[in-house]
């Protein structure tokens, strides 16, 4: 297998590490932008680490770019990965954009069910899986030009699942956070300033419509009732709850 050199343009966020890690274990070089990842704990001299508008200190084979996001041409191959919906469902891509020539390396759905959102995990999951595949074939020297075109069509959701996964992992540290301080904690503690909520109170949460619709109303009530057993496990208070659908 061939030593890629990779300059790795996708934002800094859960998934951007895990390919990043993939990528530093299999051999490859890697370059990235932004303070954010000086401060990962990744002692590897195949990690390269550039400013904002800094140029790659080493030729790069391809960069790696998010699906859906206007990129400056370089005049190097561009590796796009993508979390395209389309009347199947979700799925992942990986194409090769070279030369004026788009290529599909590698395709996943992403499994579950189609009438329930898919988390976070699983859509991380397939991304880096389906990059894998991609960047295999490029180390094996596959012939790209006897791969499939790459198709139009479908709706980028990647920028939204990055989204997502910042606003996941925010909210996991903000609770692993006040877990550690504090005997109990609130939901309103999470979602606003710990100052500027009281002691007492009601915390209101508007329920999407589209989540109405696809669970109806005992499936929600369930939620609540669980959410409400699990709150109400720690000492430190009591919850109720009270749950409103409009007719």
């Amino acid at each position: 297998m061939r030593r890629l050199s990779l300059f790795f343009r996708v934002d800094f966020c859960p998934l951007s590490v895990s390919i990043v890690e993939y990528l530093l274990d299999a051999g490859h070089v890697v370059c990235v932008q932004g303070g954010a990842w000086r401060a990962l704990d990744i002692r590897d001299d195949d990690l390269l680490v550039i400013g904002p508008g800094e140029s790659p200190p080493v030729v790069c084979d391809h960069e790696i770019v998010p699906g859906g996001a206007a990129v400056t041409d370089t005049g190097r191959s561009l590796l796009e990965l993508d979390l395209v919906e389309d009347a199947n469902g979700l799925s992942a891509r990986c194409g090769l954009r070279s030369d004026g020539h788009r290529y599909l390396l590698a395709s996943r759905p992403c499994p579950g069910p189609a009438e329930r959102p898919l988390g976070v995990a699983v859509l991380r999951e397939t991304l880096l899986d389906t990059c894998v595949d991609a960047l295999i074939d490029l180390s094996r020297n596959v012939p790209v030009d006897e791969c499939p075109v790459l198709p139009d069509g479908g709706g980028s959701r990647f920028a939204e699942f990055v989204a997502a996964e910042l606003n996941a992992r925010a909210t996991a540290d903000r609770v692993r956070a006040l877990a550690g301080v504090r005997e109990y904690f609130r939901c309103a503690d999470v979602l606003v300033d710990g100052d500027a909520a009281g002691d007492e109170g009601v915390l209101e949460y508007q329920i999407p419509d589209e989540y109405v619709d696809e669970f109806g109303a005992r499936q929600l009530e369930w939620l609540a009732l669980s959410l409400q057993m699990l709150l109400n496990s720690r000492k430190g208070a009591v919850y109720g709850h009270l749950l409103s659908l409009s007719e």
